[in-house]
């Protein structure tokens, strides 16, 4: 039995149990209704039906308590049958701020363009009209949830619109603001519309470090390549979060010659106050470095990997090791396959790493793959399936 319903049964007991005791902690009558609908409604969702009855369709609109009618709309999205979209269409237009957010969220999880590939269906023609009718909503949690499921459903006119509500965006630092923000950056990446890419620009030149790496991290998921001046400047950021993005982005601008200001990244730190870059920027150098594929940055990913030993003990120099064998697997010269050799000796992952990557700098010469790796040292299960990988380049 899944956890979820072991859970639904213990919770169907506690209120039995609470229903039926006497004193001071006895539940009143309202709250254990209550709970009994949530019982219900997670009952539901855990076998992603609907029922037979109008439990939904009733309690959606018309239950008194405000807990349980959110509650059926976000069980509604994670069921995620299309023959809820009309009660949640009506949902839209509750009073309550709080249902009109929650019927959002649903009509994007149930009209999410992913989902529908998977299970063979056409979008329904009402869904996008109905959000962008609450896009503009009084209240900012609903605008919030509607521009996160237009992420999902929507297209060119919708990502124009999220673009309107950014730019016409008040200036404050607070928390809500900066939620507004991301949820809207992530549907502006998963539209993948380049109308974004001034606005994105804009965002990445603000002071505030949590909302400047958000948008560096879309303008490069989205390949903007004339951000690559932004990149640039704020690989001198004070924030990691920051330099980490922002090495990333370098690694689609297409220019080796880049190559050399993410050089300085890859050196571990010495000490604990060492200002040299934490693990996660230098991983996201190393993942810029593979895309950019200059020669002369072997040489110094071999420096990086060569000021410690690779070991189970240093787990940061296991991880380096493994993403520094995927940037010299990209790399097209005959010293980046030198400099996998040595990483076939490291133990578990870093060898598996090193197997493919070396595969991939094989294809034109395979006999010279078997003439370096001893096939017979990949016996358990990850390593007999990196080496088949490797097989398959």
């Amino acid at each position: 039995m899944k956890i979820r319903q072991l859970f639904t049964l213990l919770l169907i007991t506690l209120l039995w149990q609470s229903g039926s005791s006497c004193g001071r902690h006895r539940l009143r009558r309202g709250e254990i209704e209550r709970n009994g609908f949530f019982a219900e409604i997670l009952r539901r969702e855990d076998y992603r039906i609907l029922g037979e009855d109008d439990f939904f369709k009733r309690n959606l609109t018309g239950s008194p308590h405000p807990e349980v009618r959110r509650w059926c709309a976000v069980a509604l999205g994670r069921i995620g049958n299309p023959q809820a979209l009309p009660w949640l269409y009506d949902a839209l237009r509750s009073r309550d701020a709080a249902v009109r957010a929650a019927s959002a969220f649903a009509i994007g999880e149930i009209e999410d363009r992913a989902a529908l590939k998977v299970e063979g269906r056409h979008a329904d023609c009402r869904a996008i009209p109905e959000l962008r009718r609450v896009l503009f909503d009084p209240s900012r949690q609903v605008t919030m949830r509607t521009i996160e499921a237009l992420g999902k459903i929507g297209s060119h006119s919708e990502a124009v619109e999220i673009v309107r509500l950014l730019d016409n965006l008040p200036s404050d630092t607070s928390p809500l603001r900066r939620a507004y923000l991301d949820l809207a950056i992530t549907a502006l990446i998963r539209l993948e519309d380049p109308v974004a890419f001034p606005t994105l620009e804009k965002l990445a030149e603000n002071s505030d470090f949590e909302i400047q790496w958000r948008a560096v991290n879309a303008l490069s998921r989205m390949g903007d390549k004339a951000a690559c001046p932004i990149f640039l400047r704020l690989l001198d950021s004070p924030s990691d979060m920051v330099r980490a993005y922002a090495a990333r982005g370098l690694g689609i601008c297409g220019d080796p010659s880049l190559a050399g200001r993410l050089h300085s990244l890859l050196p571990p730190p010495h000490s604990a106050s060492d200002r040299a870059a934490p693990l996660f920027v230098r991983v996201s150098a190393l993942q810029a470095l593979g895309k950019l594929r200059n020669p002369d940055s072997i040489q110094v990913i071999k420096a990086a990997l060569g000021t410690g030993p690779i070991s189970e003990e240093n787990p940061d120099s296991m991880n380096f090791a493994i993403q520094a064998a995927s940037a010299l697997g990209e790399i097209k010269a005959p010293a980046a396959r030198d400099a996998l050799i040595p990483l076939l000796q490291a133990t578990g992952p870093v060898a598996d790493a090193a197997v493919i990557a070396l595969a991939k700098r094989a294809k034109e010469e395979p006999e010279r793959f078997f003439d370096i790796v001893r096939l017979d040292a990949f016996s358990s299960p990850p390593a007999i399936r990196a080496l088949a990988q490797a097989l398959g380049e």
